[in-house]
């Protein structure tokens, strides 16, 4: 049998990482699509598309039609960085640069990745492009090295920056198609100067050996323009996108006219006709196209609005390879996926299914009879976006059937929270008021420009901005307050609230919203809003929360407010956390006091209430920051809240932290969490004392989604198939309280909890079919009763080599030996494919006939731990492996590792690991206090490289 063949067919059906999907397991339909940073068509197959996004890396073999993530071999995040290219003559073939600026190397479209050793001394990569006509060769453009130049495949690069000037970061680099030796380089923001070499664009013709500057702007003051796009037409035409604008050059890039168009300044990208010299696409808000060379130039944005009057920003044109003959385009856009058009532009839709690249921050939903409706809001973009996403389902855990744009005259860009008025539901979906936060345009803006808050009084069918009463700014003045980042009702707030408890019958009338607030005569104000007729009207609410230090100032200091919860009993109490936010280069020890406040008087006025939350160091005011907070409905003088020491970039302290007393006193209340970003909390309203956060993490370090059945006293992590980056939203399925939904930077997950007694992430019913009746680890006592024992089938689909071994199970036998270590969470099997190949010192590749186990031992120092893989014999040739950090926590050292050191068979079917918190074998930090490995038995034996089983 061929083998490779047999290596191909067994590698696909592993690809999807988890051992399944499906109740007990975080998995995910929607919505998609997201920022495309990169977009390629395959010459030689045009369906094939490739696609670098702010969710990873995806392709496409029907066109764009769906899309597929493919990263494995990938061991740091591509989210933002997307420097991806593809060999024009060797297609199956693609580079990309990591978030780390190292390169990597795929030679079977994506299926797999590997390192190939070389990294970026300084800086990272703007710009990497393949040299057409000889295969390996690639230029890039960096951030201080200029322009760099393989000639082996990316393993090594040598600097080819004779003209180029010195310490200015060149942006983009673009090779002629029809003559590889003519290559144009262009500069980015630069806040340094080469006087010899004050140009924006360079040219050379020689392939990057010499260069020369070709054009200069700023006249007898230069300055170095920001160059986005280079695109070579007809004959001896090039397009370039300078600052915003167009420019083009008639003779090769000796010389450039520009700026072309009465432009606004927002242009992307440019796509220059093969076949027609003075015609060209053009990416900007929206997409337009020129057949006179860049003078005039005619919108095609039919499709392309993604909210009212707004198109999306087009950051790639991309053409069919047969183009114009086949007269079908591709667009990747800036928050709005990929658009297709078959008729040469003249309309467009969206192929986004499987592009999970859609950061959501905010999460809603609705249910009746008729209806189970979840709202997503698309957080961060600050250009035009799809803003609100709704998908239906037929009920709690099923999958979502359908996912739309929820956003009819939503004229916001972002979505940073969703509200639903309670009292407004028995009408059904159709009557149903909802409100939805967050922003729209900047001041300066040419798009929408509203105060970032909205209402709808159908369901979220059609949209009104609600903004009365907030300062203006800007030209022409429009409602301001930066983002809104959160919003509570007051559940008593209708015309005739009961004698106690919340209304039943509304709307709702009495709202407070979270915002950055604006300055005006000296006073900082609105970052508290309250509006008391249902919207209609804001004004400001935060009398007592400090206004900003030496404002203009390098010292400056302000608070940005996020988190408000109120109390359903008395609505006049409510809490806020805060953020300070100062130049930590110039602020050593911040003065300024944050952390939670508290009003009694329905937001008249505020007082600090963060008694034993911590502080930033050397600061006796300046609490860490409060990304969240949770109150317990039935008990409002309990309360819960998350910090973290943002200024450190990315945290390296914080926590949760508890108070009963209406927020005087507060504790840690952090035991089993190992993620110190925490940015979202919620409560079980049917059992308050079931409590939910979701840890931001990395690839080296995972974030998790933690749950606490005991008020927060304890939390474990139920996180098996939920993505390294966990969740920034939270939110508990109303009918079904044990199905939670998580908004992540890859769209949202649903998990449906299944009865897992211990807590180990394998659910009851799975563990009680274990071999030796449910026990097995034969100690007399039931696999699922023993939360340091977990027993689970290792996922089927072997690795290429070797065929799997079906359905057998395996068992993760905890002993501790130093620290409490009495915990196992998210015990799982992985595909050891969804890592890549693990490549043999002989170049062949080790094989997983088990796949991969991975656990965590929470609170735990040093433990011992028995892999038993029941009905297994491992003989001759088989090692213990580890796929992980070798230097726990640091991402760049993420790979395949030899684990034979620290572990020692015991049986024919047995592997016994030690394993030390903070050491090699672990993900986390030793800050942690916890030990995640993830490996398994590889078999490797000469027999195989000669191609023979």
């Amino acid at each position: 049998m061929n083998i490779s063949r047999l290596a191909a067919c067994l590698l696909a059906s592993t690809l999807g990482g988890l051992a399944s999907a499906g109740p007990g397991v975080w998995t995910t339909q929607g919505p998609h699509g997201g920022e495309i940073d990169r977009l390629f068509a395959n010459p030689a197959v045009p369906g094939v598309l490739y696609a670098a996004t702010s969710g990873g890396i995806f392709r496409s073999s029907d066109g764009g039609v769906s899309w597929t993530r493919k990263e494995a071999g990938l061991t740091a995040e591509v989210g933002w960085v997307g420097m991806l290219t593809m060999d024009a003559d060797a297609p199956a073939t693609l580079w990309l640069v990591d978030g780390f600026g190292r390169i990597n190397r795929s030679t079977d479209g994506g299926d797999n990745w590997a390192l190939t050793g070389y990294t970026f001394a300084t800086g990272l990569a703007n710009d990497i492009v393949d040299v057409p006509g000889s295969t390996g060769k690639l230029l890039v453009a960096t951030y201080v090295d200029g322009v760099l130049v393989s000639n082996d495949s990316g393993a090594s690069f040598l600097p080819s920056n004779s003209g180029l000037p010195l310490g200015v970061p060149i942006a983009k680099i673009a090779v002629d198609p029809s003559n590889p030796l003519r290559v144009v380089a262009g500069t980015g923001y630069a806040d340094t100067s080469d006087p010899l070499h004050p140009d924006t664009l360079y040219l050379s013709s020689d392939g990057g050996m010499t260069w020369t500057g070709r054009l200069t702007l700023g006249g007898s003051s230069p300055f170095y323009g920001v160059v986005v796009d280079v695109s070579f037409g007809a004959g001896s035409v090039i397009y370039a996108a300078i600052d915003g604008v167009v420019y083009r050059s008639d003779d090769d890039g000796m010389n450039w006219t520009g700026p072309l168009l009465s432009s606004d300044g927002t242009v992307q990208s440019v796509q220059a006709d093969p076949l027609v010299a003075n015609t060209v696409w053009i990416g900007s808000r929206g997409l337009l196209r020129s057949t006179d060379g860049g003078a005039t130039a005619t919108p095609h944005n039919s499709g392309l609005e993604v909210i009212a009057g707004a198109p999306a920003v087009v950051t790639r044109v991309t053409l069919h390879p047969n183009y114009p003959t086949t007269p079908q385009l591709w667009l990747g856009t800036r928050n709005a996926g990929v658009y297709f058009s078959a008729s040469n532009g003249s309309s467009w839709t969206a192929r986004n299914d499987g592009l999970a690249a859609v950061n959501v921050r905010a999460l809603a939903m609705f249910h009746d009879a008729s209806t189970h409706r979840l709202f997503a809001g698309y957080g961060d973009p600050f250009t035009p976006s799809p803003a609100l996403f709704r998908g239906n389902n037929a009920g709690p855990g099923l999958p979502f059937t359908s996912w739309a744009p929820a956003n009819t005259n939503l004229a916001a860009y972002q979505i940073r929270s969703v509200t639903i008025d309670p009292t407004t539901r028995s009408g059904g979906i159709g009557s149903t008021r909802i409100y939805a936060t967050g922003r729209a345009g900047q001041p300066w803006d040419i798009g929408p420009k509203n105060g970032g808050i909205y209402r709808s009084i159908d369901g979220g069918n059609t949209w009104n901005s609600i903004d009365a009463g907030l300062p203006s700014a800007g030209s022409p003045p429009a409602p301001f307050v930066g983002t809104v980042r959160s919003l509570v009702l007051d559940p008593r707030s209708c015309a005739s609230p009961p004698p106690s408890g919340p209304c039943t019958s509304g709307p709702l009338q009495t709202l407070y919203a979270t915002a950055n607030g604006q300055s005006s005569g000296g006073i900082h104000q609105f970052r508290v809003i309250k509006s008391s007729n249902g919207g209609d009207s804001w004004t400001s609410a935060d009398s007592g929360i400090p206004q900003p230090i030496d404002p203009g100032a390098a010292s400056y200091q302000y608070l940005l407010v996020v988190p408000i919860v109120i109390n359903p009993a008395n609505p006049q109490e409510l809490y806020v956390g805060t953020t300070a936010i100062f130049d930590t280069t110039a602020v050593a020890s911040p003065t300024i006091q944050s952390g939670v406040y508290k009003s009694t008087d329905g937001g008249a006025s505020w007082v600090w209430r963060s008694n034993g939350l911590p502080h930033r160091a050397g600061s006796a005011s300046t609490v860490l920051d409060v990304l969240s907070l949770a109150i317990n409905p039935n008990n409002p003088q309990e309360l819960w809240c998350s910090v973290v020491d943002l200024g450190t970039g990315g945290g390296a302290s914080g926590g949760i932290y508890h108070s009963t007393d209406g927020g005087a006193n507060w504790s840690n209340a952090s035991t089993g969490i190992t993620s110190v970003d925490v940015r979202a909390l919620i409560v079980d309203s049917t059992n308050p004392a079931v409590l939910y956060a979701a840890g931001a993490g990395s690839p080296a370090n995972p974030g998790s989604i933690y749950k606490s059945v005991n008020s927060g006293a304890s939390w474990t992590s139920i996180s098996v198939g939920l993505p390294a980056g966990s969740a920034t939203a939270l939110h508990l399925d109303p009918v079904d309280a044990s199905v939670l939904y998580a908004g992540t930077d890859s769209g949202v997950w649903s998990l449906t909890q299944l009865a897992d007694a211990d807590a180990d992430g394998v659910p009851d019913s799975i563990e009680q079919a274990a071999p030796n009746g449910g026990d097995g680890n034969y100690d007399g006592t039931a696999d699922a009763q023993q939360a340091a024992v977990g027993s689970l089938p290792s996922t089927s689909g072997g690795n290429g080599l070797m065929a799997p071994h079906g359905d057998a199970y395996f068992t993760v036998a905890v002993t501790p030996l130093s620290g409490d270590c009495s915990q196992a969470v998210d015990v799982q099997s992985m595909y050891a494919a969804y890592h890549g190949h693990d490549v043999s010192d002989y170049g062949d590749n080790y094989a997983y006939p088990h796949q991969l186990a991975r656990f965590e031992i929470t609170d735990c120092d040093q433990a011992r731990v028995t892999l038993k893989f029941h009905g297994a014999s491992f003989t001759a040739g088989y090692s213990l492996r580890f796929y992980g950090p070798a230097i726990p926590g640091d991402p760049t050292s993420m790979g395949w590792h030899d684990f034979s050191e620290r572990a020692q068979q015991v049986a024919p079917d047995s592997w016994q690991l030690t394993l030390d918190n903070g050491q090699f074998g672990s993900y986390r930090p030793a800050t942690a206090h916890s030990i995640l490995f993830e490996g398994g038995p590889a078999f490797h034996d000469g027999i195989f490289r000669d191609g023979f089983n």
